[in-house]
């Protein structure tokens, strides 16, 4: 089928699979049908965890040139123009709605406030955004897909000059994740549950990237041993109060966890 038979985009992947894996890349051939369309060189590799298992995989996909590097397009305006995407499978959710709809929806809530923030400047609120495809690969029919922005630099605002930026993100339902206790190696906190990505002092020596942990850990303290009126009082010091509100409105709303 075209794009115009179904009225949403068409991707199609021709080359071989051989050998693909989350770690090992595989270079194929794309093409992208819609109102834009496009043909390009692109690695490609499976993404995820434990939906790995499912027969229906999902990939990283990365859009390049002929010198194999990095080829930056536009599929969508407001994406700008970028050269690393995600074709999500859904396998686990037949509603085909809780990977872009819910991300949808925190960007609406985001969005509603009069608030001029970090957030309220992002695509999406800082969420990934996407939209449905159909995929075919090497001519097979693949299914029905979604054609995501990754989880980048780009769609949460990050600069490459900041002095302090950095994502610090649970990886478990640890103590430590669960703000129950404080994260007990700050120079590396898996042990504690915990994940850093986009940390601008990475390569910094002397600076590294311990102070996202012992933030963390100053804001876990302090949930542990303030009295109710310390906590209404010097929780905005913190965190971002109105934006921990939306999050929770968030999370009740989508049946999160």
């Amino acid at each position: 089928v075209t794009s115009q038979d179904v009225g949403i985009p068409v991707v199609k992947i021709e080359g071989s699979l051989d050998g693909i894996s989350k770690e090992n890349k595989v270079k194929v051939r794309v093409s992208f049908e819609s109102d834009v369309s496009f043909e390009s060189s692109a690695t490609l590799k499976w993404q995820g965890e434990s939906s790995l298992m499912y027969p229906k995989k999902k990939y990283s996909l990365q859009f390049i040139d002929e010198g194999g590097s990095k080829k930056n397009v536009t599929v969508k305006d407001e994406w700008g123009s970028q050269s690393k995407y995600c074709l999500k499978a859904n396998w686990g959710d037949y509603s085909g709605a809780h990977n872009v709809v819910a991300a949808k929806i925190w960007g609406d809530i985001v969005h509603s406030r009069e608030k001029d923030d970090r957030l309220d400047g992002l695509i999406n609120g800082g969420a990934i955004d996407g939209f449905p495809v159909l995929l075919y690969n090497n001519g097979d029919f693949q299914g029905l897909y979604t054609f995501n922005t990754p989880k980048d630099k780009w769609i949460f605002g990050m600069s490459k000059k900041a002095d302090r930026e950095g994502l610090l993100f649970g990886e478990e339902w640890s103590d430590s994740v669960l703000l129950k206790e404080e994260i007990r190696n700050t120079q590396d906190p898996s042990a504690s549950g915990w994940d850093i990505e986009f940390c601008s002092t990475e390569d910094d020596p002397e600076t590294g990237c311990a102070w996202l942990s012992e933030g963390m850990n100053k804001f876990i303290s302090f949930l542990k041993t303030s009295t109710d009126e310390e906590f209404k009082a010097e929780l905005g010091e913190y965190t971002d109060v109105d934006r921990v509100i939306d999050y929770m409105m968030y999370i009740y709303f989508i049946c999160g966890m």
